[in-house]
Formats: structure tokens, C-alpha cells, sequence
């Protein structure tokens, strides 16, 4: 991990990171299952810092893949910072009502799904889309929403299903458009329709969209085409501490800079992006 130097302008009081996560510590929250990197250590400590450095107030953290349904650290984080934390957790069909109400009760606004392929063509992440349409009436039974992590053409295809369960829907890493297709590809569009009509959130991160570290102009017509479509229904994540990114590891004071640059300044906007819109997603 590298040291965050502070945004050129700071962050409007209560702004929020709405995507990161967390690691360790090992003793505490040891690692259920292999995955293909070194985690890093990254405890909730070091995660608070960060945001403090670069004068962010809240954050969202996600169940990362190493702990596959084991939600234990997140559930500890939101206990330990009532005000400034939020989770987004993980389950599956065998998952118990008690550990759902355990999740509830700690803040865990949410269930994360996965429809990306690891790189040896195994779905990457303990749930998938197949278990969101099973797990989707408990979800609404206890209030929480699907955190939907795959390809703009995968959701897509799968769009008037995922959203017919009632469950509000959030789609993470700006909707992982193929940049070879285009802003105008038909997966990609299709997302920004159901920004538009504001039936889904969707949540800003750069570092995984762009491949031109570390201004990633190759990401900014989707960046744009997203904040145009609908600023009451999209929010920013940093991915912090940004696993598997090496030496292209960006700088979260840097990625603050990129999108006030990319959005002119905008008072309002960011009052919406980093403040309002978590505050109503999340219930800060």
C-alpha cells in the first residue's frame, strides 16, 4: 500500500468512500480460503487512517473473496465505528435468519454478488447471480440490498430478472464496462438506462475501469456518460487498499483530484456523489 497524499480540495463534510475493504488482522479474522495474491494487511485501523488523510468521513466496506461467507471482520468494523462504517457483506442459500439479523443489526446494508470469472475461469466470489435470485425474499425480508459486481453485458442480460425481485440494486466498479466495445456498447448503455430511470445506484472506481494509470483517460467517457445519466443515483469508491494492482496502485488524494477535475468543480455534484446519495443508500 501506498501513502494517500491529501485532494487538492477537500471532501465535503460527511463524504464517503462506498467500496473498499478489509483484511486482517490474520489472528483476529484468519483467511478462509486461498486466493490468487497476497493479502494485504489492512486491518479497520489502517483503513480509518486513510480516510482521515485524505479528509474523507465514512466509509462502505465489502466482504472481500479471502474470507468467502465469513462477515465477521466487516460486522466488527461497523461495531467499532458506528458513525463512519457501513458493510456490504456476503451469503449464501444455507446462510441462517440469525446470521442475517446479526448482519442487520451491525449495519451490513447489503449482500455482494458475483458474476466476474478469476483468471482460472472459476467464478470469482463465494455468491454469484444464481444465489441473489434465491437469497433475494430473505433480502427483502430483512432490508438489504444486492451489490451486483460484473460485467456491463452480464447485467444486462440479466437486468429484468435481477431488478423483478423488488431488492434495491447497486452496481459496483462504474459497471465494469469492456473498454475494447465502447461508451456506446449495448451492455454498457443498457446500465446507463437503468441509471437514467433511476431504478439502480451505480458506484464510481476508476482504477478498474481505466488501464492508463494514473489519470485514466481511457475511463473518463464512461465516468462522464455515468454522472450525466443520473447524479441522484451514483455515488464514489476508492477500492482501497486495491488489491492485485502492484505498481499501478493509485493514490486515493489522487482519484478525489481526477473527479473534481472531471466534473468542473462542482459544488453540488460532489455534495450529492459523496455525502447525500451514501447518506440515503447506506442510512448514515
Amino acid at each position: 500500500m501506498i501513502d494517500n497524499t491529501k485532494p487538492k480540495r477537500p471532501p465535503p463534510p460527511g463524504a464517503c468512500d462506498t467500496h473498499a475493504h478489509i483484511f486482517g488482522p490474520v489472528d483476529k479474522f484468519p483467511f478462509v480460503i486461498p486466493v490468487p495474491y497476497e493479502p494485504p494487511n489492512a486491518p479497520i485501523e489502517r483503513y480509518l487512517a486513510m480516510l482521515d488523510s485524505v479528509g474523507l468521513t465514512r466509509g462502505v466496506l465489502s466482504t472481500p473473496v479471502t474470507y468467502e461467507y465469513d462477515n465477521r471482520s466487516v460486522i466488527d468494523a461497523c461495531r467499532r465505528a458506528p458513525d463512519r462504517i457501513r458493510g456490504v457483506g456476503v451469503a449464501g442459500p444455507k446462510t441462517s435468519d440469525a446470521t442475517f439479523d446479526e448482519m442487520v443489526r451491525a449495519n451490513v446494508k447489503g449482500l455482494r454478488f458475483s458474476g466476474i470469472d478469476s483468471d482460472q475461469g472459476s467464478r470469482y466470489g463465494a455468491s454469484g447471480l444464481a444465489e441473489f435470485h434465491q437469497l433475494a425474499p430473505r433480502m427483502k425480508q430483512f432490508g438489504m440490498h444486492a451489490q451486483i459486481w460484473a460485467y456491463a453485458h452480464r447485467i444486462a442480460e440479466d437486468a429484468e430478472r435481477i431488478l423483478a425481485h423488488g431488492v434495491p440494486v447497486v452496481i459496483d466498479h462504474s459497471a465494469r464496462p469492456d473498454l475494447a466495445r465502447g461508451v456506446n456498447d449495448i451492455g454498457f448503455q443498457t446500465v446507463i438506462g437503468l441509471l437514467r430511470e433511476g431504478r439502480v445506484w451505480v458506484k464510481l472506481a476508476l482504477s478498474r475501469v481505466g488501464m492508463q494509470f494514473p489519470d485514466y483517460p481511457d475511463a473518463r467517457p464512461y465516468h462522464d456518460a455515468l454522472v450525466a445519466a443520473n447524479p441522484d443515483r451514483i455515488m464514489w469508491g476508492s477500492d482501497w487498499p486495491h488489491v492485485r494492482q502492484g505498481e499501478r496502485t493509485p493514490d486515493v488524494g489522487h482519484l478525489l483530484d481526477l473527479f473534481d477535475d472531471w466534473t468542473g468543480r462542482d459544488d453540488a455534484l460532489r455534495q450529492k456523489v459523496f455525502v447525500d446519495n451514501p447518506a440515503r443508500c447506506y442510512g448514515f
